[in-house]
C-alpha cells in the first residue's frame, strides 16, 4: 500500500516520463513531512528558538571550536558548523542550477527542479538506480566503469547490469551505445511465458549472441587433469616412500647393516621425487583456480586492471603478472595482450589495438 505522501507525488507526475521510468521504490519514495520537513520550516519561520534540532548556540550563533574557526577565518560558524538542509544549502543549489543553465543554454526554459547535494558519485548513482532502476529495468553503462556500479544496479537493485565497449577505433562508440540500447530494450519486452518457455527463450537468446563473439579462452581441462595426476602420483609416491624409509629405519635399528643405507638413500630421493611432484600438482591446480577466477572478474569485459586481478586471488601484482604472461604463452588466453606498461591484461585483439593507440 502506498503512503498518502507517495500517492499524491505520483499523481503530480502523471504521464511525464518520469512517472514512466520510475522502478518499484520510485514509486513508494516520498519525502516526510515530519521532524525533518519541521526543522526547514523553524529555520524559515522561527523567530524565538528552534526546537527541531540540537545545536549550541552562543549570542544567536552556533558555538564553533576556536581551532576550527580559524582554518577558514573567512566564514561564519553558521557556514561551518550549522546543519544543512537534507538537499543541501539552497544558496548553492540556486547558483548550481544558474551554472548548469549557463553550460546548458537549451535547459534556459525548462522547468527543473533544483540540484540536490549528495556525498559524492556513488551515492547519487544508488539513488538514481533506487528511483529507476529494478529487476524489470535494466542498468547501462559503459566499459570501463566502476565496479560499485554493477554492485549497485545487480546487489542492491536487483536488476540486470548491461555494457557496451565505450570506444571503437578511437572514438565513442555510439554504434555500440545503439546496439547494446536495443538488446535492453528487447530483453525487457520480452512477454511473460511460462518458466520453461522463458528458459528456452534466454538460452536462445544467449546462443545467438555468443556466435557473433570470438573465443577468448582456452580450455584448461588438460592442466586440471595433469594437476590431479601429479598430486595422486606425488601422494602415493611421497606415501608409499616415506613407510619405506621408517621399514627400512627399523631394519637397521635392529640389525646394524651398513647395506640398507643405500635402500634409505634410494628411498629419499624417492620422497623428494613424490613431493616435488605433489607441489607441482597443487601448483597447477592453483593456477587453474586462479584462471577461472581471472575470467569470471572479466566477466563479458575484454580487459581488467592488473591490480584488481591481484586483488581477486590474493597474490602480489607481480606474481599476476608473470602468471598471466605464462597464460598467454600457454594459449589459455587466446588473444591475451599485456598493455606496454604491463597494467592491463587485455583478452581481445580489437581491445587491445584500441588501447595501443
Amino acid at each position: 500500500m502506498l503512503h498518502p505522501l507517495a500517492q499524491e507525488l505520483n499523481e503530480s507526475l502523471k504521464g511525464t516520463a518520469a512517472e514512466a521510468l520510475f522502478s518499484d521504490v520510485g514509486r513508494r519514495i516520498y519525502f516526510p513531512k515530519g521532524i525533518i520537513a519541521q526543522g526547514g520550516e523553524a529555520k524559515k519561520f522561527a523567530t524565538v528558538a528552534n526546537g527541531t534540532i540540537g545545536t549550541t548556540v552562543i549570542n544567536g550563533t552556533p558555538a564553533i571550536l576556536p581551532s576550527v574557526q580559524k582554518c577558514a577565518p573567512d566564514m561564519t560558524s553558521r557556514e561551518l558548523v550549522a546543519y544543512a538542509p537534507t538537499a543541501g544549502l539552497p544558496e548553492i543549489r540556486e547558483a548550481w542550477k544558474e551554472k548548469q543553465i549557463k553550460k546548458n543554454p537549451s535547459l534556459k526554459n525548462k522547468t527543473t527542479s533544483l540540484p540536490a547535494v549528495v556525498p559524492g558519485l556513488t551515492a547519487g548513482l544508488s539513488y538514481i538506480m533506487d528511483l529507476f532502476v529494478d529487476a524489470e529495468k535494466p542498468m547501462l553503462a559503459p566499459d570501463p566503469s566502476w565496479d560499485n556500479y554493477v554492485l549497485i544496479a545487480e546487489a542492491r537493485r536487483g536488476a540486470e547490469f548491461h555494457q557496451f565497449p565505450m570506444f571503437r577505433n578511437g572514438s565513442f562508440n555510439i554504434a555500440g551505445l545503439e546496439e547494446a540500447v536495443k538488446k535492453a530494450v528487447d530483453t525487457t519486452a520480452r512477454p511473460a511465458s511460462p518458466a520453461g518457455n522463458t528458459r528456452q527463450t534466454e538460452a536462445k537468446t544467449v546462443t545467438v549472441e555468443s556466435r557473433n563473439l570470438p573465443a577468448l579462452y582456452g580450455s584448461a581441462n588438460g592442466k586440471t587433469v595433469s594437476g590431479i595426476l601429479k598430486v595422486v602420483g606425488g601422494s602415493l609416491l611421497s606415501l608409499f616412500t616415506f613407510f619405506g624409509f621408517l621399514s627400512t629405519a627399523v631394519v637397521r635399528l635392529f640389525t646394524g647393516s651398513s647395506l640398507l643405507s643405500f635402500s634409505v638413500i634410494a628411498i629419499l630421493l624417492g620422497f623428494s621425487g613424490g613431493v616435488a611432484l605433489l607441489s607441482s600438482g597443487i601448483r597447477t591446480l592453483g593456477m587453474v583456480g586462479r584462471f577461472n577466477t581471472y575470467k569470471r572478474i572479466l566477466g563479458q569485459k575484454t580487459y581488467c586492471a592488473l591490480d584488481k586481478l591481484a586483488r581477486s586471488v590474493g597474490k602480489s601484482a607481480a606474481f599476476v603478472r608473470k602468471e598471466l604472461n605464462r597464460m598467454i604463452d600457454d594459449g589459455l588466453f587466446l588473444e591475451g595482450h599485456m598493455d606496454k606498461e604491463g597494467r592491463n591484461l587485455i583478452t581481445s585483439d580489437e581491445t587491445y589495438r584500441t588501447f595501443e593507440r
